[in-house]
Parts: C-alpha cells; sequence; structure tokens
C-alpha cells in the first residue's frame, strides 16, 4: 500500500513562520467579536411547562401588557424554539419529548445557564417519578456538558395536591400552594 506513516517538518520550519503566526494570531484578535448575551437552554420533560415558563419571563419585558396564552396541550415544542428576553438572553426552549433528545446534544454548550424544568404536578406521578425524570434531565446534560451551570424550576405548583390528614372517611388535601 505504501508508506502510510506521517512526516513532520523539522523544527526551523515552524520558527522560519513565527511572524507568520503571529499576523494570523493579530488579525484574529482585530476581527473578533465579543458576545454580550447570554445562551440560556431551558430543558425537561415533555409538558413540564418549558414553552410556558419562557413566555411568562418575556411578558416581563412588557409590564402591564395582557398575558400571553399558554400552550394548548396539544402545541408542543417541535425541535427547539429561540427567542431573546430582554436583549441579554437568547433562550433555547428545547421540545422534551425522548426523539428529540438527540438533537439537543448539538445545544448544549459550555458556558451557557441552564434551566431544568420539573412538572411538580406531573398528571399525579409520584415523587420518586419526578426525581428520575430530572436525574434523567442532568444526565443528559452532564454527559455533553460536566460541571455545568444549573437551576431547578419547580412549574405547575398550582396544581399539586397534598394529602394534609386522613381520618376515617375524610380526607382533607390541599390544593396549590
Amino acid at each position: 500500500m505504501g508508506n502510510t506513516a506521517a512526516t513532520f517538518p523539522g523544527k526551523n520550519a515552524f520558527q522560519a513562520d513565527i511572524p507568520a503566526f503571529q499576523r494570523y494570531y493579530a488579525q484574529l484578535r482585530a476581527a473578533s467579536v465579543t458576545s454580550t448575551k447570554l445562551k440560556l437552554v431551558v430543558m425537561g420533560k415533555g409538558e413540564a411547562g418549558k414553552t410556558s415558563l419562557v413566555r411568562r419571563l418575556k411578558e416581563l419585558e412588557s409590564p402591564g401588557a395582557a398575558p400571553a396564552a399558554l400552550p394548548a396541550r396539544a402545541d408542543r415544542t417541535i425541535g427547539i424554539e429561540m427567542t431573546t428576553l430582554q436583549s441579554t438572553f437568547v433562550v433555547h426552549d428545547f421540545g422534551g419529548q425522548p426523539e428529540y433528545y438527540p438533537w439537543h446534544k448539538l445545544f448544549l454548550t459550555p458556558g451557557a445557564l441552564y434551566a431544568v424544568v420539573v412538572d411538580l404536578a406531573d398528571g399525579g406521578a409520584s415523587p420518586a417519578a419526578r426525581e428520575a425524570a430530572l436525574l434523567e434531565q442532568l444526565d443528559i446534560l452532564h454527559a455533553s456538558v460536566p460541571g455545568a451551570v444549573v437551576i431547578v424550576v419547580g412549574t405547575k405548583a398550582d396544581l399539586v395536591v397534598i394529602v394534609v390528614g386522613t381520618k376515617a372517611d375524610l380526607v382533607v388535601i390541599v390544593v396549590g400552594t
């Protein structure tokens, strides 16, 4: 097949081009642009309330404006929706269905702020199921961005049903907090 071994130029070849390297890096510095935006990635299970959270945050830009309608149950995020908040945050709102998870990796980058959204009501799922959903999202994130800055956001707290006590046929429940 022939010789496939790589050959490298000698040390002197690199030293002769030091001024060329210096010019190259000077041009990079001159043409570089400092980003003034912070990347915010909102991720979590499907129907956890990610898009609703982003829409409510967007409303803070226009105090006194009528609240935007929350997305309908069937109006799920397909893939990723991107928006800007207060000219500072570039928000990546991830679709939470498992079929989109492989594409999320393309947008998980160091230096971003990650909001992992957890549905506190989750259709009556057990606390262990909610914990498993949270850990799944954190595992996905950690696989691509170890040491990422994460905030956990609990949504739908108004739908949480807490059993306070029971006595014979009487059950006392508290809805919301």
